[in-house]
């Protein structure tokens, strides 16, 4: 029952934000046709009792899931709204108030969550208690009422005419009523028969019941109310000439009552906002066609922002295999600083990611710098980007196939801050893996082989190792390692960036492997001219001498790495942009 209510309560807050939506367009929709306003109430309605949704680019909706089921269970309970500002102080104090202790027995969400959902399911018996209780409180007054004709009785016990009955719906009038005045309140009823209100308003109602705990739904109901007897004047009045829409508004004043409780029924003639009522009655002008045409097309344009969900990330990352992962930093005043991540570091990484809270696709990030970011090669030849866009850490993103998803995770932008600026990494050489140990080799080999550009970068692919043991021990003493590196060097243009120097080609890259790590004892190149293809027969395994003949897929994945990183060093150098 409380993974149950916890999916009511999601689905809750994602039609809040349509309920808000729907306040605002009534006001921009005034002009529109009223039968459009209770249209839009439909779309609410919809979005709070359809569990399921599409995901769409065009969804507004920060988040379709707000509170995860696994929060009963999750040691640092926090939830994800889609907005990271409301995050970023409602989650602390979630996290401070329902951690649990180390020592005790069971999460104290475990235990507020069931009793949450047990109050959310006796609300909504006591709404329905209500409402039936009223249904027969209601039809034993008008019980001794007297048929006048068809479906339509006088009753003394009355004060305001209404309609009562779901499958055979009467109109019961109040006896005494002025006869001026009975084919307005008649004509007004028929219209909400014909408009199937008695069905509509209960619906309504038995929704409020569901989502009761929202104050977003009250409001909603009560406006529905509303806008059903506007719509239903609208119907009427379209027939009606000047001097008849006095008379009907006489007949509003005439059968007004003080309501203050909102009823599941009766649909009661001069029920709710008569003021506003009549004020609409008197000023009625028919809608041009073109207002009407906004209207519908701003109702179509909001069930299709707020129907659907947000798109969701298109990788599973409890199940990435990460190869090779590197940071790069423009926060520090000496320039981008750029490191390979270690082996440690990729693990917790991995674990990191696996639960991973990303919002909705946010494309307003194209084009603009990151402050920092993390690179991340998988396994299945995949880029994984996670950048900040502020020194701050309140704007976060994922870049996957040049499309970018926000991140909503306030702990993971806190790591990413510490590790694109080293704050993670210890002093001591151990850490460094043999991808670090390549990059360095690679960056010192050639830093003074080319001329010199503002902004130096390499990429590599291991093709092949060779692990070196000594005689007398299973212990690995020396590692050889069989790549392609690709080393540049760029300069800033009016254009962006450009490629000025650099060299491309296979390099064999021999590693002492002490207690501190990987030492290069050795940095391999083939000769030039005739020697070159005969150095690399000799000097490579031959199993991977054809990927060394045919390198143009790497040298293409390697050469766009590269411009990646160049484009982030061109863009920082630029303006450093500031996302609000």
């Amino acid at each position: 029952m409380s993974s149950f209510f916890l999916k009511i309560v999601n689905m809750s807050i994602a039609a809040s934000w349509l309920i808000l939506a729907v306040v605002l367009l009534r006001v921009v929709l005034k002009k529109a046709p009223k039968w459009i306003d209770v249209l839009l109430w439909g779309i609410v309605a919809f979005r709070l009792i359809c569990p399921f949704s599409f995901e769409s680019a065009l969804s507004l909706i920060p988040s379709a899931e707000t509170i995860s089921p696994e929060i009963m269970m999750d040691w640092t309970p926090e939830i994800s709204t889609g907005v990271s500002s409301i995050d970023k102080v409602v989650n602390p104090i979630i996290t401070d108030t329902f951690a649990p202790e180390p020592i005790a027995s069971a999460n104290p969400l475990q235990l507020l969550i069931p009793v949450l959902a047990i109050v959310w399911a006796i609300g909504i018996i006591a709404m329905l208690v209500y409402a039936a209780v009223s249904y027969f409180r209601l039809q034993k007054k008008v019980g001794a009422s007297l048929s006048v004709r068809d479906n339509i009785w006088i009753c003394d016990d009355i004060q305001t005419p209404f309609i009562l009955g779901f499958f055979k719906p009467s109109i019961y009038i109040p006896s005494g009523t002025d006869e001026a005045q009975l084919p307005y309140i008649i004509a007004h009823e028929n219209a909400h028969l014909k408009r199937c209100d008695h069905w509509w308003k209960p619906l309504g109602y038995l929704v409020l019941a569901i989502h009761w705990f929202n104050p977003l739904v009250w409001i909603a109901y009560i406006l529905l109310c509303r806008d059903i007897e506007l719509a239903c004047d609208e119907k009427v009045i379209r027939g009606l000439n000047q001097n008849e829409s006095i008379s009907y508004s006489e007949a509003l004043l005439s059968c007004s009552v003080n309501r203050r409780t909102v009823m599941v029924c009766p649909l009661a003639f001069g029920e709710v906002g008569v003021k506003e009522r009549v004020k609409n009655v008197l000023n009625y002008k028919k809608p041009a066609f073109w207002i009407v045409a906004i209207a519908v097309v701003s109702s179509i344009v909001l069930g299709v922002c707020f129907l659907t969900n947000p798109s969701s990330f298109p990788v599973k990352l409890d199940s990435v295999q990460i190869s090779k992962a590197s940071t790069m930093d423009f926060r520090t005043n000496s320039g981008p600083t750029t490191f390979q991540l270690s082996a440690a570091e990729i693990d917790e990484l991995s674990s990191r990611i696996k639960n991973l809270k990303i919002g909705h696709k946010d494309q307003s990030l194209q084009g603009h710098t990151p402050f920092y970011s993390l690179h991340v090669d998988t396994k299945e030849n995949d880029r994984i980007t996670f950048s900040g866009f502020d020194s701050n850490g309140n704007q976060a993103a994922i870049l996957y196939e040049n499309v970018y998803y926000r991140i909503t995770d306030s702990d993971f932008i806190s790591y990413l801050q510490r590790i694109c600026a080293g704050e993670t990494r210890t002093e001591a050489i151990n850490e460094t893996n043999v991808d670090t140990a390549i990059h360095n080799s690679i960056m010192e080999h050639n830093k003074d082989r080319y001329y010199k550009g503002v902004f130096a970068c390499e990429s590599h692919t291991v093709l092949a190792t060779e692990a070196g043991r000594s005689a007398n021990s299973e212990e690995i003493e020396t590692l050889t390692v069989y790549a392609l590196a690709l080393y540049e060097e760029y300069n800033l243009s009016e254009e962006g960036i450009e490629s000025v120097s650099g060299g491309c080609g296979p390099v064999a890259l021999t590693f002492n492997v002490t207690e501190n790590g990987y030492e290069l004892s050795e940095y391999w190149e083939p000769g030039d001219g005739s020697q070159y293809s005969d150095d690399i027969r000799k000097k490579f395994p031959e199993d991977i001498l054809d990927e060394v003949w045919n390198p143009q897929d790497y040298v293409d994945a390697m050469t766009a790495e590269n411009e990646q990183k160049a484009l982030e060093f061109s863009a920082q150098k630029g303006e450093l942009f500031d996302y609000p």
